[in-house]
C-alpha cells in the first residue's frame, strides 16, 4: 500500500518522509509524533533505516525516525493533562493530538488510547526540506505550538531534524523527548557486525539483554545475533557532559556508519533491538514555562568506515 510521503534530496542523499494524515497516513497511532517520520535514508547505494516494509505489520506500526514526547514510563513525565483528566476526558499527546483517558491507572504508551481529535498540521516544503507545525490550545490549561523541520544539508551527507516547542498554555511544560531510531543498515540483521561507539564509558542499568549485548570500553557490542521473534532491551548510564550526546552506530559488514548528535544534554540512553531493527534511543528534557519556547536539534551524519 502506498502512503503519503515526500522525498527530500540534496543530490547524493535522499530521505523519504511520511506525511501526517488522519485518513491515509502510514502512522495514525496514539504514541509517536506523526510528523517527520522518515521511512528510509539512501546514500551511495546504502540504506540506513528499518523501513515500513519491515514494520508495517507490527503492533507499533512505526519506522525510521519515530519520535515520542511525554513517554510516561520509567520515571519520565506522561502526556500533558493526563493526571488532571477524569475518565472520559481528554489529555494531550504532543505530535498526536487529544486522547481520551480510559482508566485511573498510570499512563502506559502501549495502551490503545482513543484519539478524540488528531492535531491538525500546517506543512510546507522545498526540495531539500519540510516543515510541520501543530498547535493545540487550552486543554485544562495545557497548550503548545510545535514546529519540526527536517532538512538535508547542502553537499554534506547529513539529515538534520530541528524542533521548537512553544508553551501557549497557562501550565509549565516539563517533559521528555526521544527518537526511537529504528535503524538497519542495508537490511543486515542485528548481531556482531553492529557496534555503537560512545564518547563515554557506558554502564548497563536495567536490562533484558539475555547475554547478547555487552560493553567494551566506550562501545556497545553484540556477542550474538538477535533471534527471530525475540528482542534485547536495556538502559545505559555513564554520560555527563552535553557533548556526550554524540554517538556512532556502525556496521563492519556494510562498512557504513551514522553519527547521531544532539545539541541538548542527554537525560537517558536506551537500546532496543530485534533481528531487523537496532534502536539507540537518546532522551532529552524539555522545559518551557508559559510563554516560553524550547528548541532542540538532532543531526544524522552518514559516512563510510
Amino acid at each position: 500500500m502506498s502512503y503519503p510521503k515526500i522525498t527530500l534530496s540534496n543530490g547524493d542523499l535522499q530521505a523519504d518522509v511520511f506525511l501526517p494524515d488522519a485518513a491515509e497516513g502510514f502512522y495514525q497511532g496514539p504514541r509517536f509524533d506523526w510528523s517527520g517520520m522518515m521511512d528510509q535514508i539512501r546514500w551511495e547505494g546504502h540504506t540506513f533505516l528499518c523501513s515500513s516494509d519491515i514494520t508495517q505489520d507490527k503492533d507499533f506500526r512505526a519506522c525510521g525516525t519515530a519520535e515520542e514526547l511525554c513517554m510516561g514510563i520509567l520515571g519520565t513525565p506522561g502526556p500533558l493533562g493526563y493526571d488532571q483528566a477524569e475518565i472520559g476526558e481528554g489529555f494531550i499527546k504532543p505530535g498526536v493530538g487529544i486522547l481520551e483517558k480510559h482508566t485511573d491507572d498510570a499512563y502506559q504508551f502501549e495502551q490503545p488510547h482513543k484519539i478524540i481529535q488528531p492535531g491538525s498540521w500546517d506543512i510546507r516544503h522545498g526540495e531539500d526540506w519540510i516543515e510541520f507545525r501543530q498547535e493545540i490550545d487550552d486543554v485544562k490549561g495545557w497548550g503548545y505550538r510545535y514546529t519540526k523541520r527536517v532538512s538535508v544539508s547542502g553537499d554534506k551527507p547529513e539529515v538534520v531534524i530541528a524542533r521548537e516547542l512553544e508553551n501557549v498554555g497557562s501550565r509549565e511544560i516539563d517533559t521528555t523527548h526521544y527518537c526511537h531510531n529504528f535503524m538497519l543498515f542495508d537490511d543486515e540483521p542485528v548481531g556482531p557486525d553492529y557496534i555503537i561507539r560512545l564518547p563515554f564509558a557506558p554502564k548497563i542499568g536495567d536490562e533484558e539483554f539475555f547475554g547478547r549485548v555487552a560493553t567494551d570500553d566506550n562501545d556497545i557490542v553484540f556477542s550474538q545475533a538477535i533471534p527471530v521473534g525475540d528482542f534485547a532491551w536495556g538502559v545505559f548510564t555513564g554520560f555527563d557532559e552535553a557533548a556526550d550526546y554524540a554517538f556512532e552506530l556502525a556496521n563492519t559488514k556494510t562498512q557504513t556508519a551514522v553519527r547521531i548528535s544532539g545539541n541538548s544534554p542527554l537525560l537517558r540512553f536506551h537500546l532496543y533491538c530485534q533481528q531487523a531493527m537496532i534502536c539507540p534511543e537518546p532522551f532529552v528534557r524539555l522545559l518551557a514555562k508559559p510563554g516560553e519556547k524550547t528548541q532542540w536539534q538532532t543531526t544524522y551524519a552518514l559516512k563510510h568506515l
